[in-house]
């Protein structure tokens, strides 16, 4: 998902994979997923991966942006 904003200033914002992708039997560790940001802004361009968000995190995100898109 790429966000755009004035100035050609974005966000791009993707699930690259599972933190820990061979575990499969530990609620917590199982669910973390690599989050991969890319920014271009006025301020300055950079670009990471990390373990940012669990699977139910995401889960409220897409919920908050279909109820976002309904008003």
């Amino acid at each position: 998902m790429i966000f755009k904003g004035i100035n050609d200033q974005t966000v791009e914002f993707r699930i690259t994979n599972y933190q820990f992708p061979d575990i499969t039997d530990c609620e917590y560790d199982s669910n973390w997923l690599l989050v991969y940001l890319k920014v271009k802004s006025d301020c300055g361009n950079w670009e990471t991966i990390d373990p940012s968000l669990l699977t139910r995190d995401l889960k409220e995100i897409i919920e908050w942006f279909e109820k976002l898109s309904n008003d």
